[in-house]
């Protein structure tokens, strides 16, 4: 006679899901890696801005209010490039030690343990904001810009961080070498974050390599993230929105929106959104030309300018006399 056994209840995958993200979230806590982030942002702000905060200051003048407002967004990038490489360097370890082979052993979807590593990635990019803006405000950076823009700079540098810690999780499992995986991503990243305008504007870079450098990947998120953060002198918040009107593209349903009364309409024309972003881009490229009046001669006023100044009107008038 036989006796009938029970079924085994079928796990849950979502519990399967955080058992193993707290496995790769607590030894951070009791192995230093959490230590060895903040270590990481302190030392890397210490090291750029207390010796180059005298010379990139002059450097930067007119497009930044101070070094700390420019080098900050660089410091959140490098900071999340180092919570990717931390990422990366588990995922070796574990497929080293035959963890991933166990797991595909057992009762577990395929997707469970990458989405667990990600999460704990996440988790990563996380602290490493968060150690960033800290430096970032302990040597003088301030957003100057509402909430949403807020919210924005942040969500911006966690999801390259998270793009930055897939594709570090894909070559750490692939490798199986700890030792190697950690050098094979760190030099990429330190040659893209050192050769952008993160450390120093574009100009200062010797003239072959100026094009390199303001439209790599890295520089064109530090211009996001200015523009996102915002700042004090009016030229330089005008000069960092410019280029990354990509970033602004999220709003693009606003952009053709005004008010009527308590209403938002559709209009064949930009609303106010839609009206700065295009007064800005040109305003922005006048400022960025050498031979323009911005550059050649920021203090100049018109001559024929009256008592209320001198608009579209009066420059209208003037071109037709």
């Amino acid at each position: 006679m036989t006796v009938p056994t029970p079924a085994r209840p079928r796990p849950s995958a979502v519990q399967q899901w955080w058992v193993l993200t707290i496995r790769s979230i607590v030894p951070t806590l009791r192995n230093g890696e959490l230590a060895t982030a903040i270590a990481a942002s302190v030392i890397f702000t210490a090291g750029f801005y207390i010796p180059l905060k005298d010379l990139m200051g002059i450097a930067t003048q007119g497009i930044s209010s101070s070094y700390a407002q420019f080098l900050t967004p660089l410091v959140a990038l490098q900071a999340i490039s180092f919570a990717s490489i931390s990422g990366a360097f588990r995922a070796a370890t574990d497929a080293a030690q035959g963890i991933n082979r166990r797991f595909g052993s057992m009762p577990i979807a395929t997707v469970t343990p990458a989405a667990a590593r990600m999460s704990a990635n996440l988790y990563r990019c996380v602290i490493g904001l968060a150690i960033a803006l800290i430096c970032g405000h302990v040597i003088g950076f301030r957003f100057h810009r509402g909430p949403a823009d807020i919210i924005g700079f942040c969500l911006l540098v966690v999801v390259v961080g998270i793009v930055l810690s897939l594709l570090a999780d894909l070559i750490g499992t692939k490798s199986r070498s700890p030792e190697t995986t950690t050098p094979l991503l760190m030099l990429p990243q330190l040659i893209f974050g050192l050769l952008s305008v993160g450390i120093q504007p574009a100009e200062r870079f010797p003239e072959w390599i100026q094009p390199v450098v303001r439209n790599q990947p890295i520089s064109q998120f530090i211009y996001a993230l200015r523009a996102l953060a915002g700042d004090t002198t009016p030229t330089a918040a005008l000069r960092v929105t410019s280029p990354p009107v990509a970033v602004r593209l999220t709003w693009i349903n606003s952009t053709t929106k005004t008010k009527q009364g308590d209403k938002n309409i559709k209009t064949r024309q930009l609303g106010p959104v839609g009206g700065r972003i295009v007064a800005e881009t040109f305003i922005g490229l006048l400022l960025a030309d050498e031979t323009s009046y911005f550059s050649q001669d920021p203090i100049w006023k018109p001559s024929k300018a009256n008592a209320q100044g001198f608009g579209l009107k009066e420059f209208i008038q003037t071109a037709l006399s």
